[in-house]
């Protein structure tokens, strides 16, 4: 067995990979290679019928059948879509009887090499509004009108998560405002998360905390203990590994900055300088 990322440079070795990836997996069969020794005596045209099977950690994933004038085939099962693990094949030889009635085995269950699969372990990267995690755990201030997650640096995710906690200063959380979502794919950037903590701090999404914030965004403020408020933002990859990166934020409920491209609010109307202007004359009463 073989493996290729393009359909060419077919290779016995194994590989990694970075996030996902997709790989095309060639069987080559022989039952007697080198030589003509087809097995005989058969009946008819086409009178061999081998059967291949892609297997994945021992489970069957995928088969094909190929009936042949002679005993050899190449088999391709192209896009797989790989998986940390081992893949290997199988093969099973059968000809025609001579009656031309029904087929016999000649050759069963043939075993291939192995071909391993590794995936590259994921790492989180993130800023918000340009700023990245500080290394002393210091917060990083926000605008509360907008506050963007920058997720791009983020490498060999296939999915990710993104969390959110209120805390104080020394980033002990309160419990009072949490909400976390998952994601498919590879982390972008410009990520609103003003948004985002609206749309997923309400059912049906996962939310702890107080009933009257779920749906809203993220404010500043005092805690109950008499604290400012932080928030916990994290980053965290899930597939093909777990790995987090957080940061604190600190919440400027002063600040409305508009996210970036919104439109300009029209312009106010300016008074017009009539001085040098005609007026209409009043209508004057009758007399």
């Amino acid at each position: 067995m073989l493996q290729s990322a393009t359909q060419t440079n077919y290779s016995t070795g194994s590989f990694i990979y970075c996030g996902s990836a997709t790989r095309n997996f060639q069987v080559q069969y022989w039952y007697c290679p080198g030589t003509n020794c087809d097995p005989t005596p058969t009946c008819g045209n086409n009178p061999y019928r081998m059967t291949a099977e892609l297997y994945f950690n021992g489970t069957l994933i995928s088969s094909m059948e190929y009936q042949a004038s002679s005993a050899w085939g190449n088999f391709f099962f192209p896009n797989i879509n790989v998986q940390p693990g081992t893949y290997t094949a199988k093969v099973t030889l059968r000809k025609r009887n001579p009656s031309c009635i029904n087929f016999s085995t000649v050759e069963g269950v043939v075993s291939s090499n192995s071909i391993g699969v590794s995936a590259i372990p994921a790492t989180p990267d993130f800023n918000i509004d340009g700023i990245p995690p500080t290394a002393d755990g210091s917060p990083i201030p926000v605008c509360a009108g907008y506050i963007q997650l920058n997720a791009g640096a983020t490498t060999c995710e296939n999915r990710y998560t993104v969390m959110v906690e209120e805390s104080n200063r020394w980033w002990s959380r309160t419990y009072q405002y949490e909400w976390w979502k998952e994601f498919t794919g590879q982390a972008p950037n410009g990520l609103n998360l003003q948004e985002l903590s609206i749309d997923y701090s309400k059912p049906p999404h996962p939310y702890t905390g107080d009933p009257n914030r779920q749906g809203s965004t993220l404010i500043d403020g005092t805690l109950a203990t008499g604290e400012q408020r932080y928030y916990r933002v994290s980053v965290c990859t899930e597939e093909p590994s777990w790995v987090c990166k957080n940061a604190l934020i600190q919440v400027d409920g002063t600040c409305l900055t508009e996210p970036p491209g919104s439109p300009e609010p029209p312009p106010r109307d300016e008074e017009r300088d009539v001085s040098g202007e005609e007026l209409p004359l009043e209508p004057q009463p009758l007399r």
